[in-house]
């Protein structure tokens, strides 16, 4: 097994591209299941599933585009109501040029969004100008980010962690990353990971790298931050002679 020098733990030999791609679809059922089991039960967190930060993401530009003819609440059930029905989709809206030239067919998922709009109140500028925003938002997404919200407020939150010995001065704490990564999961849900000595305990007994778990979490749209929760919740639940094997085992 290899070392790796950043963590100070052995790695496992590389596998075939078959027995990654299982491993992988095993870890994304596992994150379910923690998140299922566990998370949904003891996290208070606003935001499980990154799809949600998205339909979020609509809303505001629809209410925005919608001032002062429409009101937040009725945009606000619009956008439910279309995001329950499919509309919404990120990987869908990213794929839709609204800027193009009308034709005699028109996309229908354009052509319905607009409508809805134009029936709580748009005008038929406002409501081309929110579809526009709305479309060129995912294709952004889709192209900078890999279609995951997650991956764009985790990648800002990390910058945020890279700046804490500009930021803070602390002079004798080792763990100022860790502590400042749980600090945005509790105040703005910021789906930044933030592994301790039992979240890795609770991944050796569940047989997967911490990575792996979160990766698989980012792409089962769970908001990263609520892994944590579910390895620890899960760790506590573990009888005491397993612990003892596993830390025996390190």
């Amino acid at each position: 097994m290899a070392l790796d020098t950043k963590r100070g733990v052995k790695m496992p030999k590389k596998k075939s591209s078959k027995a990654r791609t299982r491993k992988r679809l095993d870890a994304q059922k596992l994150v379910v299941r923690l998140y299922r089991d566990y998370a949904s039960k003891i996290s208070k967190n606003l935001w499980p599933w990154e799809k949600a930060r998205w339909y979020e993401l609509v809303f505001c530009i629809l209410a925005t585009a919608g001032e002062p003819q429409v009101l937040a609440g009725t945009t606000r059930q619009l956008s439910n109501t279309m995001a329950n029905l499919g509309l919404l989709e990120l990987d869908l809206l990213a794929g839709l040029d609204p800027s193009e030239k009308p034709k005699k067919t028109e996309n229908p998922f354009l052509v319905t969004i607009e409508t809805l709009l134009l029936q709580i109140g748009f005008t038929p500028g406002s409501a081309k100008s929110a579809v526009t925003a709305i479309c060129e938002a995912a294709a952004s997404i889709k192209k900078k980010y890999d279609g995951k919200i997650q991956n764009y407020l985790c990648e800002h939150g990390n910058y945020m962690l890279d700046q804490i010995k500009e930021d803070f001065a602390f002079s004798q704490f080792d763990d100022a990353r860790r502590a400042i990564s749980i600090w945005l999961q509790n105040t703005l849900n910021m789906p930044v990971p933030a592994s301790d000595p039992l979240t890795d305990q609770a991944c050796k007994s569940l047989g997967f790298l911490y990575e792996e778990l979160v990766e698989a979490a980012n792409q089962q749209d769970i908001n990263v931050a609520l892994l944590d929760d579910a390895l620890r919740a899960f760790w506590e639940r573990v009888p005491a002679s397993e612990k003892t094997k596993v830390s025996a085992s390190q």
